[in-house]
């Protein structure tokens, strides 16, 4: 049998090497959260990857890039809807990168997806009645409506998604970089079909 003394040497080697690896800026933090009916889950996320910093940063350069490449398709105007769905992935990417998986995004992308969709209908035909101001109207109007309509599905697939035990617990990467690929997906098939399609000038 070991004596108090061995014992309590190994004790402060444990403790020596977990307070190393507490230390080190690459390892994954440990978070405990309280899930269905008290049980607690363990969820870990790199350091920093998907926090505020992380997901104003991807923004930032994100809107940048795609705000310059539309601007240069602008005269190439059925060119616009195929690049927005295009640049609709490159969040769901960046999002995988940080370590997530796509799947758990996809409340976030269904309310970006219809929401965008219902808003830039009524964009259209508010400005096909009344032009510019017709367009502002329509999508004021239309934003009011669309973030309750696209909350309802949003909801309805989040709680699909927990059924199914995937981890949907948002974070502030994982939340607006879903919502961004939804959109940008949504209005892009919106305006191939329009603008391809259907042929609305």
């Amino acid at each position: 049998m070991k004596t108090g003394r061995e014992a309590a040497e190994i004790l402060r080697e444990v403790k020596g090497k977990m307070s190393e690896k507490e230390n080190k800026p690459d390892k994954e933090k440990v978070e405990i959260i309280t899930g269905k009916e008290g049980e607690p889950q363990i969820i870990t996320s790199k350091k920093d990857r998907q926090g505020i910093k992380s997901a104003l940063l991807s923004i930032l350069i994100f809107s940048i890039i795609l705000v310059a490449v539309i601007y240069f398709i602008l005269e190439r105007k059925p060119a616009i809807g195929p690049a927005l769905m295009v640049f609709g992935i490159i969040p769901l990417i960046l999002v995988k990168l940080a370590g997530r998986k796509i799947r758990t995004l996809g409340a976030d992308v269904t309310f970006g997806l219809i929401d965008s969709i219902i808003l830039g209908i009524f964009a259209l035909v508010g400005a096909g009645l009344a032009g510019i101001l017709g367009a502002v109207v329509g999508g004021g109007i239309g934003n009011a409506l669309t973030n309750s309509i696209a909350g309802i599905f949003e909801g309805e697939v989040d709680a699909y998604l927990r059924r199914k035990e995937i981890h949907t617990e948002r974070t502030p990467l994982s939340a607006s970089m879903g919502k961004i690929s939804g959109s940008l997906i949504g209005i892009g098939l919106l305006l191939t079909i329009a603008w391809t399609i259907i042929g609305i000038a």
